[in-house]
């Protein structure tokens, strides 16, 4: 019998992790917490920045046109899907990282750039780094589902974002989650988390594969 797998993020990021899920051996089940949604926002001069910064491919499929006025600038991204969906845009010189926005934001830095361009969701964690001027600009949001969906209990559950690790410990009480393993894609997320938990495991790089491959290992699928 294949072994249930709780997935929490939001579509369509669900399903394709579902659809690799399942192709390992996991039987998945889909629940998401959140729904990607678009902003409004008004696009700054391009001419003020040296380089555009995406730690989510959220950014790049809901930021809307006013992405395209930026394309001719370099690049760097969180993790190999949200280059991917910069690439579609447009984007030809982007830089790839494999960590999180406070490693990302020190590649930036290391290159010589000075001013940064994040686009980011509105729950973002606002990293920082002394060498850089940042400037944020909102360009997706993910809104919670209310009421929270009924979870199986499944006992493992992949975690995607810190906002989904905390959305998940508010759900599940403290005194029944000692059956439940977590599997987290950056050590911000299992931190999120909190305590009680039968175990919790971190993703070797901050990418669906590297999670769904943390899980395999611990169910023995590979």
């Amino acid at each position: 019998m294949s072994t249930p797998l709780l997935i929490l993020r939001p579509e369509p990021g669900a399903s394709a992790t579902a659809a690799k899920a399942r192709a390992l051996g996991f039987y998945p089940v889909v629940a998401p917490l959140f729904e990607i949604c678009t902003t409004d926002w008004d696009a700054p001069d391009p001419a003020g920045y040296d380089t555009v910064m995406l730690t989510s491919a959220n950014a790049a499929r809901h930021g809307g046109a006013h992405i395209a006025r930026f394309t001719h600038l370099p690049l760097y991204a969180v993790g190999a899907a949200t280059a991917d969906a910069a690439r579609a845009l447009g984007f030809e010189r982007i830089k790839m990282g494999n960590k999180d926005a406070t490693a990302l934001l020190a590649q930036i830095a290391a290159d010589g750039h000075q001013h940064v361009l994040h686009l980011a969701g509105k729950h973002h964690r606002a990293a920082a780094h002394h060498d850089l001027q940042i400037e944020r600009h909102i360009a997706y949001e993910s809104a919670l589902i209310t009421p929270a969906p009924a979870l199986p209990d499944t006992a493992y559950i992949l975690l995607h974002s810190p906002r989904a690790a905390e959305r998940l410990a508010e759900i599940i009480a403290p005194a029944t989650r000692s059956s439940r393993t977590l599997i987290a894609i950056s050590d911000a997320t299992a931190q999120a988390a909190g305590t009680g938990w039968a175990a919790i495991h971190t993703a070797s790089a901050p990418n669906d594969d590297a999670l769904l491959a943390c899980a395999a290992q611990l169910c023995k699928l590979s």
